[in-house]
């Protein structure tokens, strides 16, 4: 955060130019990143000066193990190379005293057309059942605006260490899509494809609530109607 114009663009964060004071909210990173090349970018901008970092990262770092809630305290296994990307980034931002959120599932335009509620809204307007890659797999689903509460939240008290941002509700693939067609008047629309793995990702949200005051409160309806709508 700056306190003079916020839209500063540089090709090399090396030049970064940092403010006495300044906020670093670092949300640059993708959904596929490799370690390599979150690891490289994260190294130039934690050599600058910054009063505190607030860091992006997932909640894939739990791995999908375990069908119990995930808390704060435990240590992390990830199952995936990007997990243990952003789980190795964590760590670093921890070093610097700053504040890493794992993040749910967000949602919110524009769409990732890669992600289950990208593969599910472009069947809208398609005839025929609604078809899904897997079934059963479970995930907690955040509103991006939700999100963004809670990075203002963090920038406010400044923590340091992990928080889980989610809704603290998971839902299985088959109940999102379910969801959306509800939201687009689909309801009677038949869901089809196999049942899949069993994999599930719940997070416990207790820490955020006690620490910053923060909890999700976007309804997933809402927040699904609101990106169907935004698709067209």
């Amino acid at each position: 955060s700056r306190t003079g114009n916020p839209d500063i663009k540089v090709s090399d964060y090396k030049d970064l130019q940092v403010e006495d004071g300044s906020t670093l909210v670092h949300l640059a990173e993708g959904p596929t990143v490799s370690a390599p090349d979150v690891g490289n970018a994260l190294t130039d901008l934690l050599r600058q000066p910054w009063r505190h970092i607030v860091y992006a990262s997932s909640a894939a770092i739990y791995g999908y193990g375990s069908d119990k809630p995930h808390g704060e305290e435990e240590t992390p296994e990830p199952d995936t190379d990007y997990g243990r990307a952003k789980l190795a980034n964590e760590a670093r931002v921890f070093d610097c005293g700053g504040t890493a959120l794992r993040l749910a599932n967000m949602i919110g335009t524009p769409v990732n057309p890669k992600t289950l509620l990208g593969a599910i809204l472009r069947q809208l307007d398609q005839p025929g059942p609604l078809k899904l890659m897997a079934r059963l797999p479970e995930r907690d689903y955040l509103a991006v605006s939700d999100a963004a509460r809670a990075v203002v939240a963090v920038i406010a008290h400044q923590p340091g260490g992990a928080y889980n941002i989610a809704s603290g509700h998971s839902l299985s693939a088959e109940n999102l899509a379910r969801a959306v067609l509800g939201v687009s008047n689909q309801s009677e629309r038949q869901i089809t494809g196999p049942e899949g793995n069993t994999s599930v990702l719940r997070l416990s949200v207790e820490k955020a609530a006690r620490d910053l005051g923060w909890q999700a409160d976007t309804p997933l309806a809402e927040c699904l109607k609101a990106t169907v709508s935004d698709r067209t």
